[in-house]
């Protein structure tokens, strides 16, 4: 698939961007409306890789398995990264659906509640997990990270959210040698 879209960007078609439709249904309704009006913004660098033991404690989100403790954002970066995951442009409905390793875990706050946001730069795709809490019953008891999870392509804003990224964690080398996949 990440083949058919460098194509396509070689040819010179444009992905378009996001509708708020496709935004809304990416994060649902209270969850876009929460990280709009995030008060406190952390990023966790994570390495791609997840605690597969069906037995683990871990649920959702915290099994990926991180390389970091969580950054507190400047209040420069949180607005940047608020600007960034709510942006239609930043987004495409064109998804590479290949192995979704995410890098960077950017979690929005407002009061106890929050809402994940997982970017993979090596595929250029987005995952939003919603807290367990949140999940539907239907999946409380599967054993895959991704368990709840609704994805989007980054298209667009991959090099924005690249460059956030590198400002959150100056001085991680594997995000200064990432390159476009696409």
């Amino acid at each position: 698939m990440i083949a058919a879209s460098c194509l396509l960007l070689a040819l010179g078609v444009h992905f378009p961007p996001a509708t708020e439709a496709e935004l809304q249904e990416l994060y649902g309704p209270a969850q876009l409306a929460l990280v709009r009006q995030a008060d406190r913004v952390e990023a966790l660098r994570l390495t791609g890789e997840f605690d597969a033991d069906p037995k683990s404690p871990h649920r959702g989100v915290e099994r990926w398995l991180t390389k970091s403790r969580p950054v507190s954002l400047t209040p420069r970066q949180a607005r940047r990264a608020v600007t960034l995951v709510t942006a239609r442009a930043s987004f495409s409905m064109t998804q590479s659906h290949c192995d979704f390793l995410p890098g960077v875990l950017l979690r929005f706050w407002r009061g106890d509640r929050h809402v994940d946001v997982l970017l993979c730069f090596h595929c250029g795709d987005v995952a939003v997990i919603l807290p367990e809490a949140e999940w539907p019953k239907e999946v409380m008891g599967l054993a895959e990270p991704w368990d709840y999870e609704r994805r989007l392509g980054l298209m667009p804003g991959f090099d924005s959210l690249l460059a956030l990224s590198r400002d959150i964690f100056p001085g991680d080398p594997e995000l200064r040698r990432v390159k476009r996949p696409f």
